[in-house]
């Protein structure tokens, strides 16, 4: 199990390793897709029932048309 200062760790070695690039649209677009799950299990104290979910976060690289960003390489 990780303590929440481990996983804002694993999470920012995460944000590092995207890309961006400036484009028309966007001077920050990003050129990369991030997907971060957390597992969380916890079991109420009171009854015992224990639960398991899943969070997604999920930043998807841009899916702008290309034309319109300016990044068309096409020529």
């Amino acid at each position: 199990m990780l303590n929440v200062a481990q996983t804002e760790e694993i999470f920012e070695s995460g944000l590092a390793g995207r890309r961006t690039r400036k484009t028309l649209m966007n001077d920050a677009s990003s050129r990369s897709h991030l997907i971060f799950s957390i597992l969380v299990d916890s079991t109420n104290v009171h009854t015992n029932v224990r639960t398991i979910g899943k969070l997604s976060f999920v930043d998807l690289a841009g899916s702008e048309k290309s034309s319109k960003t300016g990044t068309d390489t096409a020529g």
